[in-house]
């Protein structure tokens, strides 16, 4: 297996000797973002508070240890933002392992394709 350095910044990302593979991450990331609709630009108005975002980078290997994909996510800074102004609820959707297998037996016997969100 190749020891591959991961950045902690888009600066380094974007300066690594595999800039290509981190780029092509980003951009891939970018996609899904705009083909699942998870967001939208909006005029910034006076009293919005914005939060900000930073990518986050992985390597992904298979069994043996060798390269599969390099990975990147843009995540939103959370810690910045604060009750009653960024959001007024907050939920951990969890199911029971009893449930899951409920569904996969009902999926199974009915030929059904599963997608998780």
């Amino acid at each position: 297996t190749q020891e591959i350095t991961i950045p902690k910044t888009y600066k380094e990302a974007i300066a690594h000797k595999d800039q290509k593979a981190w780029r092509n991450a980003m951009d891939e990331e970018m996609n899904s973002h705009r083909v699942m609709e998870t967001w939208q630009i909006v005029e910034k108005k006076s009293d919005m508070h914005v939060l900000k975002s930073k990518w986050v980078y992985a390597v992904k290997r298979n069994e043996y240890g060798d390269l599969l994909k390099y990975k990147a996510r843009l995540v939103a800074v959370g810690c910045n933002q604060k009750y009653g102004v960024d959001y007024f609820d907050t939920y951990s959707p969890v199911m029971k392992l009893t449930s899951l297998r409920l569904i996969l037996a009902l999926a199974a016997h009915n030929n059904l394709y599963l997608r998780q969100l």
